[in-house]
C-alpha cells in the first residue's frame, strides 16, 4: 500500500514519487484530487484558515508539478490532471477563497501546459460540478443524491482524458 502523502509539504510528495519511480521505472499520470473547502466570508476568514484553503488547492497544485517535472522529462511523457470545480467561474458569497482558488488552478495549468508541451507532458484540468463527496456534504448537509455528481463519474471523467492528446484544457463535467 502507498503510504498518505502531504500535498503541501514537497517533501513528503518528493519521497512517495521516488519510491514510486524506484518500484515501477516510470510514472505515466499524476491525477490530483486533493482540494478543501469551507464556506465563510471573508470578513470571517482567519488568516490560517484562507491559508488551508491556498495550500491544498493552488499551492499543492504547484509543489506536485514541480516534483513530477524531472521525471516526466526524463521518460519524456508524463500526465497531469488536476481537479478543478464548477465554482472557478463565479465568486459566489462565502466561496471567496474556493472559487478564487479553483480560477487560479486553471490559469496555472494552463500556463504550466505551455511551458511543458516541448516535453510531450499534457497538463489538464477537470472541473466537475456538484460531486456527492464527503467534503460537500460537510458543507452542504444531505443533498439528494440524484442531483448530484457521483465520484465513479467523476474517476470515469479522469480516465478518458488521461488518455487524450489534449493539452491545456478545462474540461467541465
Amino acid at each position: 500500500s502507498t503510504p498518505s502523502i502531504d500535498i503541501t509539504n514537497l517533501k513528503s510528495i518528493r519521497f512517495i514519487l521516488k519510491k514510486i519511480w524506484e518500484k515501477e521505472q516510470k510514472i505515466d499520470y499524476i491525477i490530483n484530487s486533493a482540494g478543501n473547502l469551507f464556506k465563510r466570508d471573508v470578513e470571517f476568514f482567519s488568516i490560517k484558515e484562507w491559508d488551508a484553503i491556498y495550500d491544498t488547492n493552488i499551492k499543492g497544485a504547484f509543489l506536485i508539478s514541480k516534483a513530477i517535472i524531472p521525471y516526466f522529462k526524463r521518460q519524456k511523457y508524463g500526465n497531469l490532471l488536476f481537479i478543478g470545480s464548477s465554482s472557478y467561474t463565479r465568486g459566489r458569497r462565502g466561496y471567496a477563497a474556493y472559487s478564487s482558488s479553483k480560477a487560479a488552478l486553471v490559469n496555472f495549468c494552463q500556463a504550466l501546459s505551455e511551458e511543458l508541451l516541448e516535453y510531450n507532458i499534457k497538463v489538464n484540468v477537470l472541473s466537475p460540478s456538484r460531486v456527492n463527496t464527503p467534503m460537500r456534504v460537510k458543507n452542504f448537509g444531505k443533498e439528494d443524491p440524484r442531483s448530484l455528481l457521483s465520484p465513479e463519474k467523476v474517476a470515469k471523467e479522469f480516465l478518458k482524458i488521461v488518455f487524450t492528446d489534449i493539452t491545456g484544457s478545462i474540461f467541465d463535467i
